[in-house]
């Protein structure tokens, strides 16, 4: 999907709710991943790294790193925990685009549910899915 596609989609959170948005290097630098964040009435704060143990590729420099906006908060609701260092390391072994398994973890540590994974592409426990390709029984939640 185009940027301007995926910022004017509807993101069913509540009012106040923590966001973690995965973003490609350049998405970042240009500012696409803090202008999606925002309009879905978001405010980005922190930057999360995934390090994953070999590199990829790339033009200049090969990607041995992805980025997720950590987190991006609407409303008022503070972290459950803080204690968790901005990186993590997992490794790369996955489908295309499927993120690891850590920063669900890591969501679950800090915020508090309900949990929606957008995009998904497989299903996890505690958390509803929503995306072309998330498993056919899958339904979007409604969030208090």
């Amino acid at each position: 999907m185009h940027t301007d596609e995926i910022a004017a989609l509807f993101v069913p959170a509540a009012a106040r709710a923590h966001l973690y948005l995965w973003t490609p290097s350049g998405h970042l630098l240009e500012g696409d991943a803090s202008r999606v964040a925002r309009a879905w009435g978001f405010v980005p704060m922190q930057l999360l790294t995934w390090v994953k143990p070999k590199i990829g590729m790339g033009y200049y420099f090969r990607s041995s790193t992805e980025h997720v906006l950590l987190f991006c908060v609407r409303g008022e609701l503070p972290a459950r925990r803080h204690d968790i260092p901005t990186h993590f390391s997992s490794s790369r072994a996955l489908p295309h685009s499927q993120k690891p398994d850590a920063l669900l973890v890591i969501a679950e540590r800090m915020s508090p549910g309900p949990r929606l994974e957008m995009f998904a592409r497989r299903r996890r426990d505690g958390w509803d899915v929503w995306g072309d390709q998330a498993p056919a029984a899958a339904q979007l939640i409604a969030f208090r």
